[in-house]
């Protein structure tokens, strides 16, 4: 999958959420990822924010993180990440 257009599907982190381990679960999670991003885009434009990708980059990274890898990387941290 390309991180550009997906967020990943952990196996822990679609568990953790409620979503089965087989095609359904994996495809409504991305459908779950999908409304989370058009939400995310929303409230961006709301709060004048126009590059949202830009924005998001932590400082000293030279390349933009596409919204589906930042919320791949908070779901990782915050839900398969925790209690390591």
């Amino acid at each position: 999958m390309k991180p550009q257009l997906f967020v990943t599907t952990d196996q822990k982190i679609r568990r953790e959420l409620g979503f089965a381990n087989k095609g359904a679960g994996c495809f409504h999670y991305l459908l779950l990822m999908k409304d989370v991003a058009r939400k995310i885009r929303q409230l961006a434009i709301e709060a004048g924010i126009s590059d949202l990708e830009e924005f998001l980059r932590p400082s000293g990274r030279e390349w933009k993180a596409p919204l589906a890898n930042c919320l791949d990387e908070w779901l990782w941290m915050n839900i398969a990440y925790r209690g390591r």
